[in-house]
């Protein structure tokens, strides 16, 4: 069985070799950036299919496969749309982005290869709770936010301030704080939302 045969059966089943870019192994190194085991023996000239489209890997480890995004930007797009991690307030994700390449070692062997892998944070507000009206009105009267009168719902708070708004259709809260700390690595000056039935702040579950 010839080299392209070998390179053809160690595809997806979901992919052909018309659809990847086919590069010598030298060319990937050259070109990209390779995860690889060092005592694997991949010759400089055998070729390198590389696979269309990105892959996502969330904290989870749960990977989600973007075959037509063209980029690492355009993968996390894709991930964005279909993420429901939603809670109550912002929350901050840190994804793996990569792509795969498939080859074969000097036995015959498929390698997988794990090409141009990036670190993306991503920051997943909540969605807005339903409100009676169409949509929220939120405004900021001093009577139901606090603060002072000249500025009511501004607090300081670090670098930054804590808005509170209220909508005067269902009563709903939202809080925005633009000193925000992301718990996981202690970061702090983000912008992160959150959503309160009451003033105090009680969870909307």
């Amino acid at each position: 069985m010839n080299e392209k045969q070998n390179l053809i059966n160690a595809l997806p089943d979901n992919v052909t070799l018309d659809e990847c870019e086919v590069v010598p192994y030298d060319g990937v190194q050259q070109d990209h950036t390779v995860i690889w085991d060092d005592y694997i023996n991949i010759p400089a000239g055998n070729p390198v299919a590389i696979l269309p489209g990105w892959i996502v890997t969330d904290e989870t480890g749960e990977d989600m496969e973007c075959k037509g995004a063209k980029s690492a930007d355009e993968a996390v797009n894709e991930w964005m749309v279909d993420c429901d991690y939603y809670n109550d307030q912002t929350t901050w994700e840190r994804l793996k982005v990569w792509r795969e390449g498939v080859t074969i070692d000097e036995d015959g062997d498929p390698v997988y290869l794990i090409l141009d892998e990036t670190e993306k944070r991503v920051t997943i507000d909540p969605p807005a709770p339903e409100c009676t009206e169409d949509e929220h009105d939120w405004q900021s009267p001093y009577e139901l936010v606090g603060g002072l009168r000249e500025n009511p719902g501004v607090f300081g708070h670090g670098g930054g301030v804590i808005i509170v708004e209220v909508c005067p259709h269902c009563g709903m809260y939202r809080e925005t704080d633009t000193w925000a700390q992301d718990p996981t690595t202690g970061e702090q000056g983000l912008r992160s939302i959150r959503y309160m039935k009451t003033r105090h702040g009680d969870s909307l579950d």
